[in-house]
């Protein structure tokens, strides 16, 4: 690669990830969310989309350039969109950990964390997120069922956990 093909590249991908950074902070200020990976999905395809554009209108920038920081831009914006966001919002453990850093002492007794911590909305809000989604659904008598969507990613899950060997029995 040239000198000047890796600074455009250098310059190119910068320019993405501020522009990504731009969108996703107006729009996770400005907006709520029930589903954050959803909204950090759009944030993403908004960014490539601008960049793109914004690209082939400046015409100075090698194709090659465009492919390759549009790429990796990709593959690291996703993964920042599976890892942080939605572990912040949805993890457990994430949870307890603030928890005991919100308290002024930081430690508190198993008892005191279990009760500081409220669990039915922690589950209530995945009911509301599969239902939205179409993992789930409700009957007549409001009892859970799992639609053919939801089926198909717990198969996922399940080949997944025996594969690595991971129980999902309680």
């Amino acid at each position: 690669m040239k000198e000047n093909n890796f600074f455009q590249f250098v310059i190119s991908f910068g320019f993405l990830l501020l522009l990504f950074l731009l969108i996703h902070f107006i729009h996770f200020r400005s907006f709520r969310f029930d589903i954050f990976l959803n909204a950090v999905l759009f944030d993403i395809f908004l960014s490539l989309v601008i960049y793109v554009i914004l690209s082939i209108l400046y015409k100075k920038i090698d194709i090659f350039c465009i492919f390759s920081s549009s790429i990796i831009f990709l593959l690291s914006s996703l993964l920042y969109a599976v890892l942080i966001p939605t572990m912040v919002d949805r993890s457990i453990s994430v949870k307890i950990l603030t928890s005991l850093y919100q308290e002024h002492e930081l430690k508190l007794s198993k008892e005191q964390l279990i009760k500081s911590i409220n669990f039915s909305n922690v589950i209530e809000k995945r009911f509301e997120e599969f239902e939205k989604i179409g993992l789930i659904n409700y009957d007549i008598d409001n009892n859970i069922i799992i639609t053919k969507k939801g089926k198909f990613i717990a198969s996922i899950f399940i080949i997944n956990g025996k594969f690595l060997k991971i129980s999902y029995d309680n």
